[in-house]
């Protein structure tokens, strides 16, 4: 079934087209005056005969159909009549295509060319947009006919409502079922590792109540590409509950790659328009080892409602308790890059840009990321109860581009005053930056724009402690031969700073060597210690850089090699062992694959298809099918040296013990055997209680065993004669016998 999704509307077409636009004519008004001051006539200008291009022309467009589902085709007709100027040195060229918020948000379109034109043509309309005729030339651009379309997005629930659901390509109808599967309550989805998933056009696909979307990585070590070429409001949401109270339900994000629709040229994402990867609104959400990448507002976003100021109660989104991630959302162990958004060739626009960004209320747990590329790593808005802890992230080199002439901070905190650009005021909750290592030294490393809440209470509002920056300053920069930007900035009060590590004039604080295979594949990756933690870069992931421990040890302390013989670099410190663990390498020689609903045999395979052995085989009973895996260890993503041993539960589908108390002995073989089970040991007691009836069976009545487990049963007997007798069932045993009263 397919319903029209609701897209976030965008600020009137052509803010982005006007706002660049008045520069170049500030510059083409001052060219003509001074060419008029020595020029006694001109020609008509260049404006007058697009105008009158534009008088003079028409055109007509219209598709065959009033709607369509995404990923069907319409088809769109179109006559252009263009004016006699419009010909002159080619003056205008005519195209049909979306109509967009701005020009740079990847409209589809058909280019027709110079002329008078006719023609139709098969598309595939993916947004609820109006397509137009559009006459172009140097001085702007025009819309000459529109037609509108509307497109109907993939609803729940999936058919069937299967509890797990796998991707193993790009059709048409492996993408709608997946939109389906997500919104579905309690599906695990796992996208085949070497699927690349595209869901342009989509916009807010709304991650169900404890839903999973997993990407299987034992083909493809750097997970399955999910991609976007549409500029959505937010691709995934996980949206707060209609019954915001404890307990919350599990979502997870994890093992997958997930790119935008924006550009890597930072300037070619400016405008007013945002763009998320993920938005969370609500607390026990997990994010992590993903490739988060091309988004320009940013790649997760987490916030507790739209609306400045105090958000509805209660409040679901809390600073989490030491070593708690269910009353947060825990965004960790991934590569997080190349979202950006300047404010503009000079200054002054719209700018955003951020690997994660917590506002309204939101919090977040983020730990042992990677980041490169973003206008800010990680920024938070002003409002209150916002916040986040940041702990052993990496922010390499690049990155923090505000315009062509200035570039801007790594780790942020945006105050209230709009006034003056959020550089005053208000700013969140509280916020702890700790064991952090920063290498980008275009911009200070943090900066506390306003003043937290919790500092205003008397408590710290921004801890910034046992961290690492390049930065050649902490509070200053730019003096005694430092070249660079102090590492810390704060606009008024709230940071409370200790125990940092600056480097010298600049140069990176880092014992880097490559002797040592830490991913399994055979070739040396390149290890780096940088004062606070450890990462290495694998080469199964194209060098990106993989967290592994938290130390200040360096240089000589530290001594690389397979110490335990699992096929895995490890690092001795000080002549104490720290073993690479498979699981955080991410890809290593077996990647353990999902089997959970497969077959045994199925399941088998798989695991000898990823490099491991299958391990213990257990079956026990279960209301899945017979024959399918219910259960795994290690579970799937773990990543092991070759060889290791996947154990797995077979389901052997479940059978209920009938209760046979007070029957005779044939009536009680009987039911057992209708059952799909078996009589076990058949044993007296000499009790005289309805000599020949069953007086104890076991298991008992009710019970769920496998089918073809026995049931054992003991039978009343009396020595001294009398009592009842039992008999066997009549009728040829083809009908259940009658249970006596």
């Amino acid at each position: 079934m397919f319903h029209p999704r609701r897209v976030r509307p965008g600020p009137p077409r052509g803010v982005h087209r006007r706002r660049t636009s008045r520069w170049w004519a500030a510059v083409g008004l001052a060219a003509t005056m001074l060419t008029t001051s020595f020029v006694a006539a001109q020609p008509a200008s260049a404006d007058d005969q697009w105008q009158r291009c534009l008088n003079e022309s028409s055109a007509s467009l219209s598709f065959d159909k009033a709607a369509v589902s995404w990923l069907d085709s319409a088809t769109i007709h179109w006559t252009v009549n263009a004016g006699p100027d419009c010909w002159w040195n080619a003056l205008a060229t005519f195209s049909v295509g979306e109509d967009t918020p701005q020009d740079n948000d990847n409209a589809q379109g058909v280019m027709l060319g110079v002329g008078t034109l006719s023609g139709s043509k098969s598309v595939t309309p993916l947004r609820n947009l109006p397509w137009r005729v559009w006459a172009t030339s140097g001085v702007g651009k025009f819309p000459l006919a529109t037609a509108n379309i509307t497109v109907t997005y993939p609803e729940p629930p999936l058919q069937g409502s299967p509890p797990a659901f796998r991707v193993t390509d790009n059709s048409v109808e492996q993408r709608r079922q997946f939109v389906q599967a997500v919104e579905t309550p309690g599906t695990k989805v796992t996208v085949a590792g070497d699927v690349s998933l595209d869901l342009s056009g989509l916009d807010g696909i709304t991650v169900a109540p404890n839903t999973w979307i997993t990407g299987d990585r034992s083909v493809n070590p750097a997970g399955p590409l999910l991609f976007t070429t549409t500029e959505p409001g937010s691709l995934f949401v996980v949206p707060r509950p209609a019954n915001p109270a404890p307990p919350f339900s599990q979502e997870v994000i994890s093992g997958i790659r997930l790119r935008g629709g924006s550009s890597t040229d930072p300037f070619g994402n400016m405008g007013e328009q945002d763009s998320m990867g993920i938005t969370v609104m609500k607390p026990n959400v997990e994010i992590d080892h993903n490739e988060i990448y091309l988004w320009r507002g940013a790649g997760v976003e987490v916030k507790e409602c739209d609306v400045d100021g105090a958000c509805p109660s209660p409040d679901i989104l809390r600073r989490p308790a030491p070593g708690e991630h269910a009353t947060t959302v825990w965004i960790h162990d991934n590569y997080i890059h190349h979202d950006q958004h300047p404010a503009g060739d000079i200054c002054c626009g719209h700018a955003a840009g951020y690997g994660v960004e917590t506002s309204h209320g939101g919090w977040a747990l983020i730990e042992r990321n990677a980041f490169d590329y973003n206008r800010h790593s990680i920024a938070s808005g002003w409002q209150p109860g916002t916040g986040y802890l940041l702990y052993r992230n990496l922010i390499l080199p690049n990155g923090g581009v505000h315009s062509r002439v200035a570039s801007t901070h790594a780790i942020d905190v945006h105050g209230s005053n709009k006034n003056d650009a959020y550089e005053s005021g208000d700013a969140g909750e509280y916020f702890d930056v700790e064991y952090n290592t920063v290498w980008n030294v275009h911009g200070p490393a943090v900066k506390l724009r306003g003043t937290p809440s919790d500092e205003k209470a008397g408590k710290e509002g921004m801890q910034v402690r046992h961290n690492v920056f390049a930065h050649c300053g902490l509070f200053v920069g730019f003096t005694g031969g430092c070249q660079y930007p102090p590492a810390l900035v704060q606009n008024e009060t709230g940071m409370h700073e200790s125990d940092t590590t600056l480097g010298v004039l600049g140069t990176t604080v880092d014992d880097a060597r490559t002797s040592c295979d830490f991913d399994g594949d055979g070739v040396n990756d390149t290890f780096h210690a940088t004062g606070v933690t450890w990462w290495f870069q694998s080469s199964r992931l194209a060098g990106r850089f993989v967290y592994l421990y938290q130390s200040t040890l360096t240089g000589n302390h530290l001594v690389l090699g397979d110490r335990n013989a699992d096929g895995l670099c490890d690092v001795a410190a000080d002549g104490t062992t720290v073993p690479t663990d498979a699981s955080v390498v991410g890809t290593s020689i077996g990647v353990v694959p999902y089997v959970l609903g497969s077959t045994e045999a199925a399941a088998r395979t798989a695991v000898v298809a990823a490099g491991l052995t299958v391990g213990t085989v257990t079956y026990q009973a279960s209301t899945t099918a017979a024959g399918l895996v219910i259960d795994q260890s290690p579970h799937w993503w773990y990543v092991r040296p070759a060889g290791w041993p996947v154990n797995l539960v077979v389901s052997l589908g479940r059978a209920t013990v009938p209760n046979v108390l007070g029957m005779d002995q044939g009536s009680a073989q009987w039911y057992i055997g209708a059952a799909g089970l078996s009589v076990g040991t058949v044993s007296s007691t000499n009790n005289c209680v309805s000599p020949g009836s069953v007086q104890v069976q076991h298991p008992t009545g009710g019970a769920l065993v496998a089918p073809g487990s026995t049931v054992d049963i003991t039978i009343s007997t009396c020595d001294t004669g009398g009592g009842g007798g039992g008999g066997t069932p009549g009728g040829g045993g083809d009908k259940p016998p009658v249970r006596e009263k």
